[in-house]
């Protein structure tokens, strides 16, 4: 089976994780709760891409396991795994967010 690289309007190439499944990793810069819009800056890109999240579909995972929907925060580092529909939505079935150190050597994301 051969692997396909698919580039987003954004210019950002993601690779498929598994059939119909592409994966990305960058930073949030805004989270719509009222819309269940996640805007996403990739990374190795200066242009944001936008994921709809679908309320009973998309999970929101740290460490493996679930988490609330407000844990979304500008600034943290998530990995989306997303399927694109007709007209090039791109919606989100997994956000997992992304473990980093802070500058007090603490680090984010863990809890």
């Amino acid at each position: 089976m051969a692997l396909s690289i698919v580039t987003l309007s954004s210019g950002t190439p993601v690779s498929p994780r598994y059939s119909g499944i592409y994966v990305v990793t960058g930073t949030i810069e805004h989270f719509d709760e009222a819309e269940s819009i996640l805007t996403l800056r990739p990374d190795g890109s200066n242009r944001t891409v936008s994921y709809s999240l679908e309320m009973l579909g998309t999970r929101i995972m740290r460490n493996g396991k679930d988490i609330i929907l407000d844990a979304l925060r500008p600034g943290q580092r998530v990995t989306v795994d997303f399927r694109l529909k007709r007209g090039g939505n791109r919606i989100a079935a997994t956000v997992s967010l992304i473990a980093t150190p802070t500058s007090d050597g603490a680090i984010s994301g863990r809890n």
